[in-house]
Formats: structure tokens, C-alpha cells, sequence
């Protein structure tokens, strides 16, 4: 279960009739935990996590979604990819976005390895679930220079 404190946030920024593509959806918590699972498309790359779209990430995103979502969840998706991949997929994301896009990473540094080496995980031997960058408050900050 995720922290209640992610998913009182989440639920706070997102309106009942809103449509929201989860990217990095992982195996659905956002869509089984709490929104309207007919309003909520999940993309991710692992085909055991049964997204709506299956799609590896360092391609982007597909540009057909442009337009189409109020709200873009990158909920722990952007420390799998290497930081230029991660940046550019946030600026895409903000680019096809209607309102918003809700972004979450660590704030401190972890390989992941533990769904990785456990046999029983849909991410078991799936080298998509290891951590490739560090990202800081920093990387977030609009330059005021």
C-alpha cells in the first residue's frame, strides 16, 4: 500500500472528471487505490505490471497523448532512467499536459535492487527497475537568475 500521505496528495490534485495517464504505472496502484479506473490510463514498460500501454520510456512519450490528459502522474518513474532521458521525458510530459503534472522521486540515493533479485516480483531480473540517476530539489527549481 502506498504512503497515505501520496495518495491524500495525489487524490487532492486530481478532479473527478479528469483524465490522468499514470506513466511508470507499475502494477496499477493509482488506478486500484484511488481514482475512477475508467479515467485513468497507465503506461509502463513492464507488460507483467497489464498496463493499458506498454512502452519503454527513453522513447518519449507517445505524441498521440497530446492534449488528451488533465493530469500526468511521474510518480517514481524518472530515477529509472538516466537523468537527459528523465529531463526530457518531464518537458514532454509538461508539453502534452492540459493542467498538470505531478512528479515524485526519491530524495536519496538507493540501486532498487530488491524487486530486481526477488523471484517472485513482475520486476525480478528486469533491469528497468534500477535506479540510473539522482535528482535533488535543485533539478526542480525554475532558475530566478
Amino acid at each position: 500500500m502506498p504512503n497515505p500521505d501520496l495518495v491524500n496528495y495525489i487524490t487532492s490534485r486530481i478532479r473527478s472528471d479528469d483524465y490522468v495517464l499514470d506513466v511508470g504505472c507499475g502494477q496499477n496502484w493509482v488506478k486500484q487505490t484511488i481514482l475512477n479506473p475508467g479515467r485513468v490510463v497507465g503506461i509502463d514498460i513492464n507488460a507483467g505490471c497489464h498496463p493499458e500501454v506498454e512502452w519503454d520510456l527513453n522513447n518519449g512519450l507517445p505524441i498521440c497523448f497530446a492534449g488528451f490528459f488533465d493530469v500526468i502522474l511521474l510518480i517514481d518513474v524518472v530515477e529509472h532512467l538516466y537523468k537527459s532521458i528523465g529531463e526530457r521525458l518531464i518537458s514532454l510530459a509538461q508539453g502534452l499536459v492540459v493542467r498538470e503534472v505531478l512528479l515524485l522521486v526519491p530524495m536519496f540515493w538507493t540501486h532498487n535492487r530488491s524487486p530486481y533479485e526477488d523471484q517472485a516480483s513482475v520486476w525480478y531480473q528486469r533491469r528497468e527497475i534500477l535506479h540510473r540517476s539522482e535528482w535533488n530539489e535543485g533539478d526542480f527549481r525554475a532558475d530566478t537568475g
